[in-house]
């Protein structure tokens, strides 16, 4: 059996493993260190998949913290943004399994919000006048970054990040911005890399420790 690894694909090949891409999206982020395979409707406080979904919290049972039909949708809006990217990683060329993936696209912080982001129109305007942005300056958002528990520690998500990278190089110039935590493998991966360094510009010092990464 190959090794896994990681190439870039056509939006529309993805559009074609939606399914998959979204399974493994919902596999990915309800395993530690995220552990949002449920969620309580009261106090929204997240679960892993270890509790199960008979599990009750405040008086009621949890919820998918990442419904199918909606993160379906999600991902394929946002796979269909200005020039948007994206890098998975098969686990071999014969079953071509997805265990990994990498997407993003090219935005302004012109009237954005949570729902592109992940943080508020104030948090956006603050970033914007922190970085000397213009309302029409773009960058390319990396939005996701994600691997199966099974493969992590193998460098392939480092893979994933220059893969997706490069492949936004032959479609635009503009800087790189992205939303992490620092609990998040990926902010080593972005803070570490040789070829596509980025630096933290601002925290949002919540308890979360979210960050704002920027090249």
């Amino acid at each position: 059996m190959n090794q896994p690894n990681a190439k870039s694909y056509e939006i529309s090949e993805a559009v074609d493993r939606l399914p998959s891409i979204t399974s493994l999206y919902r596999d990915v982020f309800a395993s530690p260190p995220w552990n949002e395979a449920y969620r309580c409707t009261t106090c929204e406080k997240s679960f892993g998949k270890d509790v199960g979904s008979d599990y009750n919290c405040c008086g009621n049972p949890v919820v998918d913290y990442y419904p199918l039909e909606e993160t379906t949708g999600r991902i394929l809006e946002q796979l269909t943004r200005t020039k948007a990217r994206i890098a998975l990683a098969t686990n071999d060329a014969s079953t071509e399994k997805i265990v990994g993936f990498s997407w993003g696209w090219e935005d302004s912080l012109k009237d954005k919000h949570a729902d592109h982001f992940s943080f508020s129109s104030d948090e956006a305007l603050m970033i914007r006048d922190m970085l000397g942005l213009f309302d029409q300056d773009t960058f390319f958002y990396l939005s996701e970054l994600g691997l199966h528990e099974s493969q992590r520690g193998k460098g392939l998500g480092k893979k994933l990040y220059e893969t997706v990278l490069e492949a936004r190089d032959r479609m635009t110039s503009a800087a790189i911005l992205m939303r992490t935590t620092k609990k998040s493998p990926a902010f080593s991966i972005a803070t570490r890399n040789p070829l596509f360094p980025l630096k933290v510009v601002h925290e949002f010092r919540d308890d979360l420790d979210r960050v704002v990464l920027y090249s």
